[in-house]
């Protein structure tokens, strides 16, 4: 009866031996799967705080950019109002000079001042108002100096005035609301911020003809802007250089 007594509490002593080291196990394998769940939640929110920053950053960067731009637009619209105020008040100094002069002159010497203003209308460099153009007569040629019509889509003649154009100049097109614009065979060269701000600009035709594009002749046109041009020409070097979308005709 003693040895069977003994015996069973030695059984009872190894069962609760067991359950505690099995709830001791339990308990740890438990604190284990909890320490590694805040671990990842831990990496999950800071990974989702990279991601916002990350998104903040490029957001104000392309805000950044766009009020650059902006402020860029406006600068050169003024300065090209300022340019174009002058010029006209210049244009009305000279009138007013020239009718205080032929008030005060002889019959002969207004005969005589009439000659010389015609010729001087003929000199190289003198510019000239046509329908949608004003235009200079430079190097043995036409240069477009200011678009001044309305239409979207726009075919630049091949001559104007009995001379063929070579060159779109400096600022011509610049911020106007052009959607299409074709560029003659002949022209050699497209001047410095000639299409600068065409916001509107969709596509541009040039020939194998233009061997010179100045500096910022496209600068803030629509990202889906295309430029047409001959495979193999000048134009197209130039487009993929810069990363213009272009086709080749």
């Amino acid at each position: 009866m003693k040895k069977a007594l003994c015996v069973k509490r030695i059984l009872v002593c190894l069962m609760l031996s067991g359950v505690l080291l099995c709830g001791t196990s339990c308990s740890q394998s438990q604190d284990e799967v909890s320490t590694e769940t805040d671990v990842n939640i831990q990496k999950d929110v800071y990974e989702e705080k990279i991601a916002y920053c990350l998104q903040q950053i490029s957001d104000l960067e392309s805000q950044l950019a766009a009020k650059k731009q902006e402020i860029y637009v406006i600068e050169n619209q003024y300065q090209l109002e300022i340019a174009a105020l002058e010029a006209t008040i210049d244009s009305l100094k000279a009138q007013t000079n020239n009718s205080s002069n032929a008030q005060t002159q002889k019959p002969s010497d207004i005969s005589g001042t009439v000659q010389n203003s015609q010729s001087q209308n003929n000199q190289t460099g003198a510019e000239f108002h046509g329908n949608k153009f004003t235009y200079s007569k430079e190097n043995g040629g036409i240069t477009i100096t200011k678009y001044t019509g309305n239409d979207t889509e726009v075919l630049i003649p091949e001559s104007l005035d009995g001379q063929k154009v070579i060159c779109i100049g400096e600022s011509a097109f610049a911020s106007s609301n052009v959607k299409s614009v074709v560029i003659p065979d002949g022209v050699q060269k497209i001047d410095w911020f000639a299409f600068q701000a065409c916001t509107q600009l969709v596509e541009i035709t040039i020939p194998a003809s233009v061997t010179k594009i100045e500096y910022g002749a496209f600068d803030y046109v629509k990202p889906s802007f295309v430029i047409k041009c001959s495979k193999g020409s000048f134009v197209e070097a130039y487009a993929k250089s810069w990363g213009y979308i272009c086709v080749t005709q």
